[in-house]
């Protein structure tokens, strides 16, 4: 299995807020731009978004951007000090006029698909450029504490919910699913379209999630993934609804 990209991608601008220097309250902060990419295919058109209160929803309050044609984004925040960025959750808030490259150019309305949220978490600030993917949105949902209060991920969830997510789906040890790009490999974008099918289809029958259902939706994923369910097959409507022309979708 590849990683995706090149490290320090990741871009950490730490110049000095000059108003801020030296002082105390809100200007005390420094600019910090979080770079990374958006994959199911690569995701155009989508919110990127900083999750400063752990609710899985880009609010209007929070620090955002769009993705680009090639799926990338890039998110000014402004933060205290870089270690407040250890933790922190980056969404992916697809919608209707949000493209996917395996798509033919097609909308996600014109596709036929209902729209999703990836998640990412931001493990420490040298940790190089974000991926966002179905898988990641795995590994960071089980890594979410009960604490309803806590707005920021801890490093050893984080771990074990990524050699969980690794184990589950057969990868070798050293392969950092965080970083792992699924395009072009067969067998791990039929999960990741499973995963971002189930995403989609229950924010559709219910609104939007919460943390509590998408955790629900990544341990029914797991289960058809390791054969409890099915015998490990998709469910028909599923395998109709990722067999659709160019990206396997309707």
């Amino acid at each position: 299995m590849r990683p995706l990209c090149p490290p320090v991608l990741f871009l950490i601008a730490l110049s000095c807020v000059i108003s801020g220097c030296g002082g105390g309250g809100e200007a005390n902060r420094w600019p910090v731009t979080i770079t990374g990419l958006a994959i199911d295919g690569y995701l155009q058109n989508a919110r990127a978004c900083a999750d400063l209160n752990l609710n899985f929803r880009c609010e209007p309050s929070e620090p955002s951007s769009t993705t680009d044609i090639n799926g990338r984004f890039s998110i000014p925040v402004a933060v205290r000090e870089p270690q407040d960025l250890q933790g922190l959750v980056v969404l992916i808030e697809t919608s209707g006029e949000t493209k996917d490259r395996d798509d033919a150019g097609l909308t996600f309305r014109e596709a036929g698909r209902d729209p999703f949220v990836l998640a990412t978490v931001v493990r420490a600030p040298e940790a190089g450029d974000l991926v966002a993917s179905p898988l990641t949105t795995m590994v960071t949902v089980n890594a979410v504490p009960e604490d309803t209060s806590a707005t920021r991920l801890q490093a050893l969830p984080i771990e074990r919910s990524s050699q969980l997510i690794r184990e589950s789906l057969g990868l070798e040890s050293d392969v950092d699913v965080l970083k792992l790009d699924v395009t072009g490999q067969a067998d791990l974008q039929v999960t990741a379209r499973f995963v971002s099918y189930m995403l989609g289809a229950i924010q559709r029958d219910t609104g939007p999630l919460d943390p509590t259902r998408m955790r629900s939706t990544v341990t029914l994923v797991l289960n058809y993934t390791l054969g409890r369910l099915n015998n490990g097959a998709l469910p028909a409507e599923v395998v109709s609804a990722l067999s659709g022309p160019a990206a396997g979708r309707t």
